[in-house]
């Protein structure tokens, strides 16, 4: 059970960070139906998954987990003793690549999809910013297959070395 690190200030950072996200996106895209929609959408998912989670791991863990439960909030973050945990712990781009490469992936293109539809509201002529968009897209998805690819073929490897 993970306790430490950013587990010791919120018991879901991952999903407060996607939410944060979602909710940014959604400022971004200056759409209503986005913030109306969208954010509760994924509030209510998002609970629903930690619901679950939450009664697997109470009777994995047990008291344990009952007591870390006690003692670290479910979705709004500790602040006090933060800026030690991220001094700590270092961030890595690699890792996050290599172990969260699906969601990097969606989230970056989800964010300059967004990008691009914005500007085309904007300017009303996205011709002049096609070549810009399709080459982050290609390079973003070059990127994502290739660490798929690589992730695939050390999975590859373990199971064959059995």
């Amino acid at each position: 059970m993970v306790t430490d690190g950013l587990f010791s200030h919120c018991r879901n950072p991952m999903y407060v960070g996607n939410i944060l996200m979602i909710i940014g996106l959604s400022i971004f895209s200056n759409s209503l139906l986005s913030i109306m929609i969208l954010i509760p959408l994924f509030i209510f998912i998002y609970q629903s998954i930690v619901i679950a989670e939450e009664e697997f791991l109470k009777s994995k863990f047990k008291k344990g987990y009952i007591d870390y439960c006690n003692k670290v909030n479910r979705w709004i973050p500790k602040i006090r003793g933060l800026n030690k945990t991220f001094s700590e712990n270092k961030f890595k781009l690699k890792k996050i690549i290599y172990k969260e490469y699906n969601t990097t992936f969606v989230w970056t293109v989800g964010a300059t999809l967004l990008f691009a539809y914005n500007n085309y509201k904007i300017k009303g002529d996205i011709k002049s910013d096609l070549v810009y968009y399709y080459s982050t897209l290609i390079f973003l998805s070059s990127i994502y297959l290739t660490t798929r690819f690589f992730k695939k073929r050390e999975q590859r490897n373990k199971t064959y070395k059995v």
